[in-house]
């Protein structure tokens, strides 16, 4: 799920970039335009990738280095993050969210080879607690950097319906994802099939959080309709936690994925 999570966001990033771009280049949409976006989306997509398997590569050796101190890896690991997404975004001119999710996954994958047990559950709270932190950050930033948004919060009013109608899309596109995607996916692989309650909680569970909001604040501050994109994204992030990311616990027990505490279970 977190890998699937990973690509989403990546593939997300890539995308919005790209067609930031054309609008800022004011370029009118043809045929001609979207062929150059699909060709330049392939080429920072998979030379991300490339890149970041490369770098991963180059840095699990020497990560593999320092087997006796559990700190010195895990900032290792972090600063092949940061060094891939820098190096590969501001030098090569390719996607640096793609270099960094090769890296990742590449040293995951290699990780079970290079390190103890020990050393694998260290890095997954390494991991977590900076996770939480840079999520918590994102919302953070947004309130010390645009508190202006919110000194007129009647705006919000006659922006409902836009939100609402942004995040029933979400959800339709969602559910096309979920329930469209799987029946090919289980045919191609009956032995990891996706069943019903699974596809349910998949479907359900699709928040948005960090990653829109991060590039809608990232917006130049001088683009037009910029307060508005932030507000509709705002809107649809808050609608999504609160609708679903309350809903999804119940959805969870009532499809007894989940036990309540005290129900029998396997």
């Amino acid at each position: 799920m977190d890998g699937e999570s990973l690509f989403n966001d990546a593939t997300a990033i890539v995308i919005f970039n790209i067609l930031l771009g054309i609008i800022g280049a004011g370029t009118a949409f043809s045929a001609s335009v979207a062929t150059d976006g699909i060709g330049q989306f392939l080429l920072v997509f998979f030379g991300g990738l490339v890149v970041g398997a490369v770098l991963g590569a180059a840095m699990l050796w020497i990560i593999a280095l320092g087997r006796k101190d559990h700190m010195v890896q895990a900032v290792l690991t972090a600063v092949l993050a940061y060094l891939a997404f820098i190096f590969v975004e501001h030098f090569l001119k390719v996607s640096g969210v793609m270099a960094v999710v090769a890296a990742g996954i590449l040293g995951s994958w290699a990780g079970a080879r290079v390190f103890d047990d020990s050393m694998r559950r260290y890095l997954t709270e390494f991991r977590e607690h900076l996770a939480f932190l840079a999520n918590s950050m994102i919302f953070l930033l947004m309130g010390l950097t645009e508190y202006h948004l919110f000194a007129d919060l009647s705006r919000y009013y006659d922006a409902i319906g836009y939100i609402l109608l942004g995040f029933l899309l979400t959800i339709v596109a969602r559910l096309v994802v979920a329930y469209g995607l799987t029946p090919p996916g289980n045919r191609l692989a009956p032995h990891t099939r996706v069943e019903r309650q699974d596809k349910a909680v998949i479907f359900w569970s699709g928040l948005r959080g960090a990653v829109p909001l991060a590039l809608a604040l990232g917006l130049p501050a001088d683009f037009e309709h910029r307060v508005m994109i932030i507000d509709l994204t705002l809107g649809v992030v808050l609608m999504s936690l609160l609708i679903q990311g309350i809903g999804v616990s119940w959805l969870l027990r009532r499809l007894g994925v989940v036990k309540t505490p005290g129900t029998p279970g396997k």
